[in-house]
């Protein structure tokens, strides 16, 4: 998927159910999210990983921030209590409404971007950067450049904050050759089948590759867990540029 199409599908999402597709509870799809009980997932969210920063470079600074794939603002909004300043930035314009909102302090911004890059930003301009369960909805070719441009605009002694699915844990019934070669399958992989929803897709880049490229520019890895989600295996990164 290209980013024009990432672009239309989320905000369709946007326009249609927008907390749910940000946090995909089960029993809350449908616009069943209540907004504070929503809001609050962020905010605990925020504290957690503000508290773990603090540990891991306590010369952390608290001047600029930037939340990438921001959705509605579910970060966004509580890391405003910790930066004098922070950007929230997304790829659907719906999103960016909503976020815009939804703001409740003029510290706190939203910037729309449909590039494959960052280059609205200069060179080391964050002191934070956060970017959770956003990148696996990218494909790799892309996210991967969007983790490139994390550690180009983020300052010496900056931390990033950011998690990826690093492989499949149940994987999905092999096909028969008969599947494969039927009629419908060769008219789907063609695009003769257009879905009128937006799309949700899901992505990985294994871990060692991750780290790889993260050490390249300059970003040390401070530590990675991993945890189960569905039928992926998400690791959690943290890092600081040197």
């Amino acid at each position: 998927m290209n980013l024009k199409e990432l672009k239309r599908n989320w905000d369709q999402f946007g326009e249609i159910d927008p907390l749910w597709a940000i946090v995909t509870a089960k029993d809350k799809k449908d616009n069943k999210w209540d907004e504070k009980e929503f809001f609050t997932t962020g905010k605990l969210l925020m504290e957690q990983t503000i508290k773990e920063a603090r540990q891991i470079n306590p010369s952390l600074k608290f001047s600029k921030a930037l939340d990438f794939g921001c959705g509605v603002g579910r970060l966004t909004l509580p890391m405003s209590d910790y930066f004098e300043e922070i950007i929230g930035v997304d790829i659907a314009p719906s999103m960016i409404r909503l976020a815009e909102k939804y703001k409740t302090k003029e510290n706190c911004n939203f910037i729309f971007n449909d590039k494959p890059n960052l280059r609205i930003f200069n060179n080391e301009s964050f002191d934070f950067i956060v970017s959770f369960i956003t990148l696996q909805h990218i494909a790799p070719r892309y996210s991967k450049k969007y983790i490139k441009e994390f550690a180009r605009i983020l300052k010496p002694g900056g931390m990033m904050f950011f998690n990826l699915p690093s492989g499949l844990i149940v994987y999905p019934k092999k096909r028969t050759i008969k599947e494969i070669f039927s009629i419908n399958n060769i008219k789907r992989k063609l695009g003769f089948f257009r879905s009128k929803k937006p799309i949700m897709e899901m992505h990985y880049i294994n871990e060692n590759e991750i780290i790889h490229l993260l050490e390249k520019s300059r970003i040390k890895v401070i530590k990675s867990t991993n945890i189960v989600l569905g039928n992926f295996i998400f690791y959690k990164y943290r890092g600081i540029k040197i």
